[in-house]
């Protein structure tokens, strides 16, 4: 497995996971080290 710690300018990274959440949640928070937070993400 090829595993990168830095991104270079104009390189991409896909990432993906899945979660099991209460049914009465319709949106989260992600938080990755090194980048912001990205707030109200809506669960579809």
């Amino acid at each position: 497995m090829d595993v990168k710690n830095i991104l270079r300018p104009g390189e991409k990274v896909a990432y993906w996971s899945m979660y099991s959440v209460p049914e009465d949640v319709d949106s989260i928070d992600l938080e990755i080290p090194g980048f912001e937070p990205i707030e109200d993400i809506p669960i579809s």
